[in-house]
């Protein structure tokens, strides 16, 4: 049972009002116009990003009674525990994977319903940050908190698996609270699926003996509180910004593109609510070379010999580093080299879902950068000029996507990417820093970008990234 110490006491709190108050407590901690992110005290590796560190209230765990205790090892004891599908449910949520578990079905939902990739870097970024925030606070209970011995200690015929216990207010049960509240708003076609998740998610504890029903509860409640200042975040981040969209008049501006000539893709991603920049426009690259001078005419003959000559070492880059709609995505295929870092690491729950919500929110704020730019000079893509100067019948060989051309995208989430996981894990650090560059130069082999897109976006990300870094404390 959890409860705040300044809203109840530990004696007079029935389960009911125990719930009722954490969820009032917790959600009454956000304030959007209160506190921003940069009004914060210095973070560390308790950082939150929905929780206001000024705001942040401690839950703490209340011991229930001996008699509560038995009828909740009586309620474990008759689960059923026997069928494969019991162990695979346990092994499924175990450990970190109580975190990255959701950062899978995430990243299946958005290849699967086709999300672009700004929109995929904010969904990213929300879910990370909801587990990151709860697991936080979940964490300065326990240290509060005596808790009880797990179940599998108590009665270790209980036990399924390792006998692994975090005490009261369990991780996955937290976790899972934050993730599917988030996730159940960006994609309420799927509310079923993720809400059978959530419990399978929560039962896994209880079947491997590690957590009594009503921590687990608790952890889910908590979760789910946590989860609703992301959803309040994300109704109010200005993504759903409409209007019309006026190109700037002139021969250097950005037309619709061979073969879908699609209209520009999120024209006011620019201005979304940042996470760890101030806005979207503060750290904008220079202004790209003059329209059809000598730097952009020898960029633009660039492309085209490339692509004239491409070797089949610079088409596997091109095409291992497409990610265009229905895949990942860019910030997508970045999580997945996160996931296998967190996991080569050992990292715990609670330390991978640190790394996610800073890598997602820099990705997140990289897109919103990149999309500000991208807007603001609104450039031609190769394709185009490739096509009037050069070649009628030129077609990159990655489709180009329906936006402006100067920075790269890719370049900018890579860079960002690979300056914050690199900060998280200096020995790959070059590592990750040459797969930003790869990154980067494929859009110049599937003939995309130019040399010039690539490099303003790396820069510009490896920048963004080293704010968020400072921003951790690095």
């Amino acid at each position: 049972m959890v409860i705040f110490e300044d809203r109840l006491t530990r004696a007079t709190c029935s389960k009911a009002a125990i719930v009722a108050a954490l969820l009032t407590a917790v959600v009454a901690l956000w304030a959007p116009a209160a506190t921003s992110a940069h009004e914060r005290s210095r973070p560390t590796a308790t950082t939150t990003w929905l929780v206001p560190a000024a705001s942040r209230a401690v839950p703490l765990v209340a011991r229930p009674r001996p008699r509560v205790t038995r009828l909740e090892l009586a309620e474990l004891a008759a689960l059923d525990r026997r069928s494969p599908a019991a162990l695979a449910n346990v092994q499924r949520w175990e450990g970190q994977r109580g975190v990255t578990a959701w950062i899978d079905v995430l990243l299946g939902a958005v290849s699967g319903d086709r999300v672009n990739p700004p929109r995929a870097s904010r969904a990213l970024a929300l879910t990370s940050v909801a587990m990151n925030d709860a697991l936080v606070i979940a964490a300065r209970s326990r240290r509060r908190a005596g808790g009880r011995p797990a179940p599998c200690r108590r009665r270790p015929w209980l036990g399924l698996g390792r006998c692994v216990s975090d005490g009261p207010l369990p991780t996955t049960a937290v976790a899972a609270g934050a993730a599917a509240r988030v996730l159940r708003e960006l994609l309420p076609a799927r509310t079923d699926e993720l809400s059978a998740l959530e419990q399978e998610a929560v039962r896994s504890r209880l079947l491997a003996g590690a957590a009594y029903p009503s921590d687990a509860r608790a952890g889910l409640a908590l979760g789910r509180a946590i989860g609703q200042l992301a959803v309040r975040r994300a109704r109010s981040d200005r993504s759903d910004t409409q209007g019309v969209v006026v190109p700037p008049p002139g021969d250097a501006t950005w037309i619709p593109t061979p073969p879908a000539f699609a209209p520009p893709l999120e024209p006011f991603a620019g201005t979304w609510r940042t996470w760890n920049l101030r806005r979207g426009d503060e750290l904008r690259p220079p202004a790209p070379p003059p329209y059809l001078g000598s730097v952009h005419r020898a960029a633009i003959q660039e492309v085209y010999d490339i692509a004239r000559t491409l070797t089949d070492r610079q088409r596997e880059i091109a095409l291992f580093w497409n990610d265009g709609l229905g895949t990942e995505t860019p910030p997508g295929h970045w999580n997945r080299i996160a996931l296998k870092l967190v996991e080569e690491s050992r990292l715990s729950a609670r330390q991978a879902a640190f790394v996610l919500g800073a890598l997602n929110t820099t990705q997140a704020d990289a897109f919103i950068a990149c999309w500000s730019a991208k807007y603001t000079h609104w450039t031609k893509r190769p394709v185009t000029l490739v096509r009037a100067l050069l070649d009628l019948g030129y077609l990159s060989l990655i489709p180009t996507p329906p936006f402006p051309a100067y920075p790269s995208g890719h370049s900018t989430t890579s860079g960002a990417a690979a300056t914050v996981l690199g900060g998280f894990f200096p020995d790959r650090a070059r590592e990750l820093g040459a797969m930003a560059d790869e990154a980067a130069i494929s859009r110049l082999y599937g003939g995309i970008h130019y040399g010039f897109d690539n490099d303003a976006g790396l820069a510009l990300g490896q920048r963004i990234g080293a704010v968020t870094l400072r921003r951790l404390g690095d």
